[in-house]
């Protein structure tokens, strides 16, 4: 599968969603428990890729993405205690490829995305579990898409090196979910759908495509402290 959602709770990965070698959206759920052994679990309801992801109170979400073409802004929340999924408010707007999707205190933030015609957006839509509600936050400096995010000191980091706007590509840029307020661009290394992590504190982005669309062995890590990337391969 590609294009999935992948996530860990009480010490499983789970891997969800995504497209089928046929090219097809899917709403398979598969557990790995360290030891090399998998489970499949209860599929989402609502097959889907390319959508966004996060864990919140040991609960995993899933809002947006596309099925089979079609963009999608509804979303579902999997209980691993009770193998189970429930429906949850759909986003403001259809949501296609985000730039990843952050917790902060309990709040779940989905960045940028676009509606299904690949223009990417400046959104920034916040979903609050407790209540069941989307709230629109300001949006981001640039449109910006093809990257991911990550969660450094209380604030949303986010990424993208895909857009309208040829300056914004390998940008970076902060949220600040106290203010709400971004900071301005931080420069950084350009790669298209890297995955990103934060460990120990720091940002890290792996792989991806250059911006010619050839697979890279990159790795590189982001220092939120000095506000600059290191090159590790």
């Amino acid at each position: 599968r590609a294009w999935l959602g992948a996530a860990g709770v009480s010490g499983k990965l789970y891997a969800i969603g995504g497209i089928t070698q046929s090219n097809l959206a899917s709403g398979t759920n598969e557990a790995y428990t360290p030891g090399d052994v998998w489970a499949g679990k209860a599929s989402m309801p609502t097959a889907r890729e390319a959508f966004a992801s996060a864990v919140v109170n040991g609960k995993l979400y899933a809002f947006g993405g596309r099925q089979n073409g079609n963009p999608l802004g509804t979303g579902h929340v999997y209980n691993p205690s009770t193998d189970s999924w429930t429906s949850r408010s759909a986003m403001p707007q259809p949501r296609v490829a985000s730039n990843g999707a952050g917790v902060i205190n309990g709040i779940l933030y989905v960045p940028g995305g676009h509606n299904g015609d690949g223009i990417y957006t400046k959104s920034l839509y916040a979903y609050n579990p407790a209540t069941n509600t989307w709230t629109s936050k300001a949006p981001m400096p640039a449109a910006i898409g093809c990257g991911g995010s990550g969660v450094l000191g209380g604030k949303l980091y986010v990424y993208g090196t895909c857009g309208p706007d040829g300056n914004a590509l390998g940008g970076l840029y902060a949220y600040d979910p106290v203010t709400n307020s971004w900071s301005s661009r931080i420069s950084s290394p350009v790669v298209k759908f890297p995955a990103m992590a934060v460990v120990n504190g720091k940002l890290y982005m792996a792989g991806g495509h250059n911006q010619f669309g050839s697979p890279i062995p990159a790795l590189s890590v982001f220092d939120a402290a000095t506000r600059q990337w290191t090159s590790l391969a």
